[in-house]
């Protein structure tokens, strides 16, 4: 079938066996995505377990037909939300929203490859392990770790107790070349009374380097925690307006040009002068 804006028409009218067949001979990859999401609902609601194989072509392809994945759970389409889970923006929320809701029943299908040999999969499915002792608890992954056999429960007893924090890269980030430690503002911690060495705060823009945007490093939050909250803005400014007067402005000197004003301008409603 090709026309898949007639494929709700159809999938309504087809007796069960013969939408069935339609769906396994379906090329995901040649659906809009307007189209897509609302075609595996529809085959989802009236096949059941036998819209499995096109709810699994659909939320590899992009994550699509999330809202009819989340009643489905088999070992592909755990892998697919586990590596969603690590993606960004809406791949990133459509994968952990699954791993949130099947929680210890998607544990089975994770531990193969986390105990596996070290490649992005076993990285994969130990974050997802990971989300799912954080959402439910670590004795919930250890009970869906339980039909393992000693050395695979061994393995994930290890993990489990393993502070993500001190899981490092083999090759750690150096200082960036625009970095001005003796500039950064002091930082002081939450009972205001004593402040962290300038040395030591260099580590926290370390901890920056090994966060993006959708993964920050663990041991951030636990470091705010600690920090006196206005001293922590302060420093965060001061990194950020670093980095655009450095490599940033270097690499794309109209950036700054945007605020109205030099690298160094403070942004709309910022109170520092």
């Amino acid at each position: 079938m090709t026309d898949w804006s007639m494929f709700r028409a159809v999938a309504y009218s087809l007796p069960a066996a013969e939408l069935e067949a339609l769906v396994t001979d379906l090329d995901v990859r040649s659906a809009p995505s307007y189209y897509l999401d609302p075609a595996v609902t529809v085959a989802a609601n009236r096949l059941g377990v036998g819209a499995y194989p096109l709810v699994v072509a659909a939320s590899r392809r992009i994550g699509e037909g999330a809202a009819a994945a989340e009643a489905y759970l088999g070992a592909e389409l755990t892998t697919i939300m586990a590596e969603l889970a690590q993606g960004k923006g809406a791949r990133r929320a459509t994968g952990r929203e699954w791993l949130h809701h099947h929680g210890p029943e998607a544990v089975r299908y994770l531990v193969p490859a986390a105990v596996g040999k070290v490649n992005k999969a076993r990285a994969t499915a130990q974050a997802a392990l990971r989300f799912i002792a954080d959402a439910h608890g670590a004795d919930a992954v250890r009970a869906g770790a339980a039909e393992f056999d000693a050395p695979v429960r061994a393995a994930i007893d290890a993990l489990l107790d393993t502070d993500p924090a001190t899981e490092l890269p083999a090759r750690m980030p150096v200082s960036p070349p625009w970095l001005n430690p003796a500039g950064l503002p002091q930082l002081v911690l939450a009972d205001g009374a004593r402040a962290v060495p300038r040395g030591d705060a260099v580590h926290l823009v370390t901890m920056l380097q090994l966060s993006d945007d959708e993964r920050p490093y663990v041991g951030i939050d636990r470091v705010r925690a600690g920090l006196d909250p206005e001293s922590a803005a302060a420093f965060a400014w001061e990194v950020f307006e670093q980095w655009l007067a450095g490599e940033h402005r270097r690499r794309t000197p109209g950036y700054s040009r945007a605020w109205g004003g030099s690298a160094t301008t403070t942004p709309p409603g910022d109170s520092r002068r």
